[in-house]
């Protein structure tokens, strides 16, 4: 079993999917990400972004589902469910100082304010600032924010009534979401087959082989784990790392 099948065998939730996208694209595996994502029909809209860095997580954990007693145990719980000490958990700690205040403690637990869309907000933010020319050229825009610009990000995101735009961006996706499945059941699997079999030889047109693409996989490989091990060297006090905004289109 390979190394990539064994993160597929993984995948049985929303948490470790996310996981495993994020995995894959530190690694510089673009194809099989895109395969995972067609896998479990992710928007091709939110795939571009989560290549490009715009987005944390590639799919949404929804609304909360359950009832809390405290913002503090929202979180908390909000923090073992993504599983992301280095950034994720920052910014739950920082909300669990926050919430020492009744009336920020309140729009901490409204069902349609999450930690990960709080995340998600910040990447989105912090997108803005990258350069069109980096943009454009697909590298990756290792960035630090300051800390104090981050965590009032936070409290904006917490602050801002979106109630009823998060329920229209839900309507949309689920509406999407049945015209692809849609669409997929309605296709021939003859008309599939040959798609399929088209796309390979297209990738042995371009790649010169199998071997080919193996060793430029091995390389982006080496290079997402230097990129990995420079940023950390950079890292100064007082900021918060937003990293792997790269893989564009």
């Amino acid at each position: 079993m390979t190394m990539i099948e064994k993160l597929y065998k993984k995948v049985k939730n929303i948490q470790d999917f996310n996981e495993t996208a994020s995995k894959l694209r530190q690694m510089g595996l673009k194809d099989e990400l895109k395969n995972l994502a067609g896998k479990y029909k992710v928007p091709e809209v939110d795939l571009k972004e989560f290549l490009s860095g715009k987005r944390y997580f590639l799919i949404d954990g929804g609304e909360t589902q359950k009832d809390y007693m405290s913002a503090r145990s929202k979180l908390l719980d909000e923090m073992f469910n993504l599983n992301d000490p280095q950034f994720t958990d920052v910014i739950g700690n920082y909300l669990i100082r926050c919430c020492d205040k009744s009336d920020f403690a309140d729009l901490v637990l409204q069902k349609h304010k999450t930690l990960q869309r709080c995340v998600e907000s910040i990447m989105s933010r912090a997108y803005e600032m990258v350069s069109d020319e980096v943009k454009k050229s697909g590298r990756y825009a290792n960035m630090a924010v300051m800390e104090d610009t981050v965590f009032e990000w936070v409290r904006d995101y917490y602050l801002t009534d979106d109630r009823e735009k998060e329920a229209e961006r839900r309507t949309e996706a689920e509406e999407a979401f049945h015209k692809r499945l849609s669409a997929q059941m309605n296709t021939p699997k003859g008309n599939k087959n040959k798609t399929a079999k088209k796309r390979n030889a297209s990738k042995k047109n371009k790649t010169g082989g199998v071997n080919s693409n193996a060793s430029e996989k091995e390389g982006k490989h080496s290079s997402a784990k230097t990129e990995a091990t420079d940023q950390n060297k950079d890292q100064i006090e007082g900021q918060v790392s937003l990293f792997e905004n790269g893989l564009a289109e």
